[in-house]
């Protein structure tokens, strides 16, 4: 297996998700934001993550797993044995939260249900959000989503820097 040597920028950010509830990367395109937490995944091989990408982001993601040989499943991919690295587009979230805004009741009270089981689900779970300024605006669908869920960690991962 390929093994991981972080630089110090790395290493720090590394420590501070190790001792942090929530981290916050925001460093240019290229500079190596994903391996301080690929490096966090292979050293607690007990602990369980979901990492949320954009589609065109999440492939990236499932490479660079492939590559130091990290078992993953995709979401909505249940035919393959459980791990403890799940990764999924931001866009199974925002679409079901679409339904929040429908006037029928049935679908609103089945998307609640589903929810909360999502909830209950990845309530030990570490958070890695990749293009983390999708939750700029809080008015943002994923914002909306994520608010309502509590994790083990959060790592949010952006190279478009978030005003505070």
């Amino acid at each position: 297996m390929e093994v991981i040597t972080l630089k110090d920028f790395q290493q720090l950010q590394y420590d501070k998700f190790k001792t942090k509830r929530y981290c916050y990367l925001s460093w240019g395109t290229g500079v190596g934001k994903t391996f301080p937490f690929l490096k966090f995944i292979i050293d607690n091989p007990g602990e369980k993550f979901l990492i949320l990408a954009p589609k065109s982001v999440a492939g990236q993601w499932a490479k660079y797993l492939e590559r130091f040989e990290i078992k993953y499943n995709t979401y909505g991919n249940e035919n393959e044995p459980e791990t403890n690295v799940l990764v999924a587009g931001i866009e199974l979230f925002t679409t079901r939260n679409k339904i929040v805004q429908s006037r029928n009741k049935k679908e609103y009270y089945q998307y609640q249900k589903d929810l909360l089981a999502l909830q209950m689900k990845y309530r030990d779970y570490n958070l890695i959000l990749d293009e983390a300024h999708k939750i700029k605006s809080p008015t943002s669908q994923i914002a909306h989503i994520l608010r309502k869920f509590f994790f083990k960690r959060y790592a949010f991962l952006t190279a478009t820097p978030i005003e505070v």
